[in-house]
């Protein structure tokens, strides 16, 4: 009985916490010009962050939106690093991307599991947009998700990177709207020049040249990642991304998009040129409405595969490509991949099992479930 007042006091707590704006973000429907958050907003947030001090070691604590808004504001710390303890909510708040050509973002961000939601950035004729404008050579992101974003911008736009010049991005993920009004538009990266592992977008993408539904155009390396989401463009829109070149490489990915454009328009990339690389990719023919994974094919080269939708949430189809999954040793012991059982999705990331309420498979709920539920319950 003492547990059970102890839950339904928690409950209550967070419920009020959460009214009242406590969780570190500006209350409903409020901008960061009104009220106080008005005049004092830059005050309450200047020179500080939560804690630690931006190193390696000792990471700044991003807890709350004026330490993210700190961020924005300090192009002096953009090479530092940074550590989020909580989920922010960013409604209201104007949020200007983090790092630019001017002043690149060459520090570690670490997401640790949490969400940033409700990011708005409207910069239709700006370039390199996004949560992070410009990542360069030695930027870090990971373990970061963006949700229900709205991202607009020129040429490099993305929801969570404009431009991946040289850095990595791992396990990260964007979900929500993004539209560019010229070249290089992307779910996640609008372009890539650097690293991306086990990361996913399912958001909408619309721009006109080099649309793709994670990157729209990568000249470095996308592995192991997926995008859900549909894409508009002109020229070279792909469910993946719309350009992949100068050596780009699309490994172990998937699409599932609808994809929608005039020239060079295909189910994993739109154009695939000189010396990109394509393996072991996938593309639902079903929902993406196409029946050419790459709309042209430079070299030759690719080697993309499209299947229906019950052959992409059966597991052999991977396994037989290659694909590295849990509960397998064959193609590799990292276990990117996971997969509950055929015909109930298509597969995911590994990591995203621990931060979904379905605690054995995100989906069907069992008695596995349950059983894992009151076993932790019981220790608590």
């Amino acid at each position: 009985m003492r547990k059970l007042i102890a839950l339904l006091t928690v409950g209550m707590l967070f419920c009020i916490f959460s009214a009242t704006g406590s969780s570190g973000s500006v209350p409903m429907g409020v901008a960061a010009s009104d009220g106080p958050f008005g005049a004092d907003f830059a005050a309450l947030s200047a020179g500080n962050y939560s804690s630690g001090d931006g190193t390696a070691e000792n990471p700044y604590r991003i807890a709350n939106i004026f330490d993210l808004m700190e961020l924005t504001n300090s192009p002096d710390d953009w090479g530092k690093s940074f550590l989020m303890t909580a989920d922010i909510d960013c409604i209201g708040v104007a949020i200007a991307p983090i790092g630019s050509y001017a002043v690149p973002f060459t520090g570690i961000f670490d997401g640790a599991g949490h969400v940033i939601s409700n990011l708005t950035i409207n910069k239709p004729t700006q370039n390199y947009v996004g949560l992070f404008g410009y990542v360069d050579s030695g930027g870090q992101i990971k373990n970061l998700g963006v949700v229900n974003v709205n991202v607009i911008g020129d040429r490099c736009v993305g929801g969570l990177a404009g431009y991946n010049e040289g850095g990595t991005l791992t396990s990260c993920y964007a979900a929500g709207s993004v539209y560019g009004t010229s070249i290089h538009v992307g779910g996640l990266v609008g372009r890539n020049s650097g690293t991306l592992t086990s990361c996913y977008a399912t958001g909408s993408v619309d721009g006109t040249i080099r649309a793709g539904g994670l990157a729209g155009g990568n000249f470095g390396a996308l592995i192991s990642c997926y995008a859900t989401g549909s894409v508009t463009g002109s020229s070279s829109v792909g469910g993946l991304a719309g350009l992949n070149s100068w050596s780009g490489i699309l490994t172990f990915c998937y699409a599932t998009g609808s994809v929608e454009g005039t020239d060079f328009v295909g189910g994993v990339a739109g154009y695939n040129g000189e010396e990109g690389t394509l393996t072991s990719c996938f593309w639902d023919v079903d929902t993406s409405g196409l029946s050419a994974g790459v709309g042209f094919d430079e070299d030759q080269s690719a080697r993309v595969t499209g299947k229906s939708t019950m052959e992409m949430q059966t597991l052999s189809t991977f396994t037989d490509a290659g694909w590295d999954f849990t509960d397998e040793t064959v193609n590799g012991i990292y276990d990117y991949w996971r997969m509950c059982a055929d015909g109930a999705d298509y597969p995911r990331l590994r990591w995203e099992y621990s931060t979904i309420g379905d605690f054995a498979c995100p989906d069907s709920v069992n008695l596995e479930d349950l059983c894992i539920y009151l076993d932790g319950w019981l220790m608590d």
